[in-house]
C-alpha cells in the first residue's frame, strides 16, 4: 500500500477537499445496489489527517476534482456523443 511520508522538508501546505464521498449500505456481495434508503456522507475533519486540511490521502482536492470532471466531459464529447 502507501505510507504517509513527507515529500518535502518543512512542507506546510494545506489541502482543502469538499465532501463528495457518498455511500449506501449493501449487505449482499452479489449486488451493486441498495434498497436501504439511507445515504451517508463521509467527512474528514480538519487537521486530523496526516496532511494539513480536510483531505484524506489520495483524495482529490477541489481543483483536481474539477480537472477530472472536465477531462471526463471532453472524453464523453469525443467518444460517446460523436
Amino acid at each position: 500500500m502507501y505510507q504517509d511520508v513527507q515529500c518535502w522538508p518543512n512542507d506546510t501546505a494545506v489541502y482543502e477537499c469538499q465532501d463528495r464521498h457518498l455511500s449506501t449500505p449493501s449487505f449482499l456481495q452479489s449486488t451493486n445496489t441498495s434498497t436501504s434508503g439511507r445515504l451517508f456522507r463521509k467527512t474528514y475533519l480538519p487537521n486530523r489527517n496526516f496532511y494539513g486540511g480536510n483531505c484524506e490521502t489520495g483524495q482529490l482536492t477541489n481543483k483536481g476534482f474539477e480537472q477530472e470532471y472536465t477531462t471526463g466531459q471532453m472524453y464523453r464529447n469525443t467518444y460517446v456523443a460523436s
